[in-house]
């Protein structure tokens, strides 16, 4: 299984819109525009190709530490070193220090961390400077008022250098007519000079573990839930003698479940009492959300399936398309059990984790019912 980073990455922009939306912020296509910019600016700067490919990774990721929006709450930056944490794990991006981290100070030093001039890190000062200018258009839809602003800027927040590469990108009508909604990925698809890179199982399980700490980070109920299914999923497959490939794609699959749980707000996680019948239609909508995330990643249909069918329910009862037992592979099948067991043996808002006799209580009950698959069920019990 190969899959091209260029289409994955961007399908991890559209899941931390997701978070931004889910933190409370009305927010759509932010980081494609941030990256647009950013790739703009590298290009007026004269980099070479292969930096423009990276910088665009990075400034596509650069918000992936938000986790549930803290750092807009209490007006601290923790959400840049959590991004360079999580960035520096993954195996598809060649390695450089602290771009994520400083992605938010000044040129003069009246940054968070008080790094001052050239100590940032030039895809830092890009990044920074593309997030800035992408907020205030999306504020203000006056690109004259843009300009001017990184203008006066110079010296201040950004460098004279990255201020005249921003006002040489910003001479052209394209540059901003690019940055609609309507046309960003076309214009990212367009503009970054990358399309053949791919990306093999291997490193797509290391990258889809690492997505999986941002999702499981948005909610202290969540902490691990994902790594956990990833991990006990890796012993089923064992268990049922799958290979090495299909072991790895289950457990991306895993890791990736709960993706759409970004856009759901943490009222609604984190609430200790029960859901009203408005608010569970809310939160059913993240297994909706996971599938149209995962799809939009060309060759990932069967990790979609596997992973957005977990609340499907092999009588019909479950949702979000109320599939039924001939509707559902076995792997979706599998990843339902588990994450109910995952769930039942971890705390929840409204509960104490359940022990392991209790959690397989509930598991057998639901089998019974027609719910989940029973030798699933069984097989779970056994591997304990």
């Amino acid at each position: 299984m190969t899959v091209n980073r260029f289409k994955f990455i961007d399908a991890l922009s559209l899941a931390l819109d997701y978070l931004e939306i889910g933190s409370g912020r009305t927010v759509t296509n932010h980081n494609r525009r941030v990256a647009l910019i950013a790739v703009n600016l590298g290009k007026a700067l004269g980099l070479p190709s292969d930096d423009i490919s990276d910088l665009f990774v990075y400034a596509m990721l650069h918000d992936n530490g938000l986790a549930s929006g803290d750092d807009y709450i209490d007006g601290t930056f923790s959400h840049c070193e959590r991004g360079e944490q999580n960035i520096q794990l993954l195996p598809i991006i060649k390695k450089r220090a602290n771009i994520l981290k400083y992605h938010h100070e000044a040129w003069n030093g009246s940054g968070f961390y008080g790094i001052t001039g050239n100590n940032i890190p030039l895809f830092s000062q890009i990044i920074a400077a593309a997030d800035y200018a992408e907020r205030e258009y999306r504020g203000t839809g006056d690109k004259r008022f843009v300009l001017k602003t990184i203008h006066d800027a110079s010296g201040i927040l950004f460098s004279p250098e990255i201020t005249d590469a921003f006002a040489a990108a910003g001479s052209k009508e394209a540059f901003w007519f690019g940055l609609d909604d309507i046309c960003v990925d076309q214009e990212l698809y367009r503009t970054v000079p990358e399309t053949g890179i791919e990306m093999n199982t291997s490193e797509l399980a290391e990258v889809a573990g690492v997505v999986a700490r941002i999702i499981d980070a948005k909610s202290p109920f969540t902490g691990r839930h994902s790594q956990g299914i990833a991990q006990k999923i890796a012993v089923m497959a064992d268990y049922y003698g799958y290979d090495e490939e299909k072991k790895k794609k289950l457990s991306i699959a895993a890791n990736l479940h709960d993706v759409g749980k970004l856009i759901i707000p943490n009222s609604i996680l984190d609430k200790q009492s029960s859901l009203t019948i408005e608010e569970f239609d809310i939160m059913k909508r993240h297994v909706y959300y996971t599938t149209m995330m995962l799809s939009a990643a060309e060759g990932f249909s069967d990790i979609a399936a596997w992973a957005g069918d977990h609340h499907e329910k092999l009588n019909g009862k479950g949702y979000p398309y109320g599939k039924t037992e001939q509707d559902l592979p076995f792997e979706s099948q599998l990843m339902a059990c588990v994450d109910i067991y995952q769930a039942l043996t971890e705390d929840r808002p409204y509960r104490k984790a359940l022990v392991y006799s209790e959690a397989i209580r509930i598991l057998q009950s639901i089998a019974d019912s027609g719910g989940i698959n029973k030798k699933i069920t069984r097989d779970i019990q056994q591997l304990h």
